[in-house]
């Protein structure tokens, strides 16, 4: 990420790449492999990238809006395309697309009566990636 972030022509090349790279991240289940901190600066970095700022982010830099928020998936649509979700405080939203890489995963515990808490980037109004329970 720090030379991807920094300015040059080798930057410039290696910025898809480690672009994709932190967001394939963002897409791996929470559990032993990857932890929330972890996908938090990724999902700042990721920001950083796109927004063409520098510098390495750290979990102490983070805030709420910027890492995203979890929410609980309180329903799928009968395409499977879009889902609605809930917030710890009773807020919802409705119409939120899920990834395709993340559709079949969800849809098998959502439809075994499990709780699917999921990591939403709210500035996009799109889901980021599984959480794990």
């Amino acid at each position: 990420y720090k030379l991807a972030s920094a300015s040059g022509p080798e930057a410039e090349a290696l910025q898809d790449s480690v672009l994709g790279m932190l967001e394939d991240l963002l897409k791996i289940p929470e559990g032993k492999l990857i932890s929330s901190k972890s996908k938090r600066t990724a999902l700042k970095w990721c920001d950083s990238m796109r927004s063409g700022g520098g510098g390495a982010a750290t979990f102490d830099d983070l805030d709420e809006d910027d890492a995203g928020s979890v929410w609980e998936v309180i329903g799928i649509a009968d395409d499977g395309k879009e889902a609605s979700v809930m917030d710890q405080d009773g807020e919802s939203l409705e119409g939120v697309a899920i990834p395709e890489a993340l559709l079949e995963s969800m849809r098998v515990t959502f439809d075994a009566g499990e709780p699917v808490k999921v990591l939403m980037d709210l500035k996009g109004k799109k889901i980021l990636s599984v959480l794990s329970s």
